[in-house]
């Protein structure tokens, strides 16, 4: 189901791209996906570019669960380290 979720954001990246790396710096620490959406008037906006994000492995979670508000997210890089 997470994967069929996240397919949706595959495409290039218009609207909303202005957020990415904002989107990036929060992620640098494990943070809920709620929480990701609340630095923006437009969190539904912040959620489509976080998907996107997570379906190009930029930023990672654990994709054996359901995601939730409270799933934590960690920027790829910070996964490696």
């Amino acid at each position: 189901m997470n994967v069929d979720l996240l397919s949706s954001a595959r495409r290039p990246l218009h609207l909303g791209a202005d957020l990415v790396p904002r989107v990036l710096e929060l992620a640098r620490e494990p943070v809920e996906i709620g929480e990701l959406g609340r630095f923006t008037e437009y969190p539904d906006l912040a959620r489509g570019v976080l998907y996107h994000l997570m379906w190009h492995q930029r930023i990672v979670t654990d994709l054996d669960l359901p995601l939730r508000d409270t799933t934590l997210v960690k920027t790829a890089a910070e996964a490696r380290a």
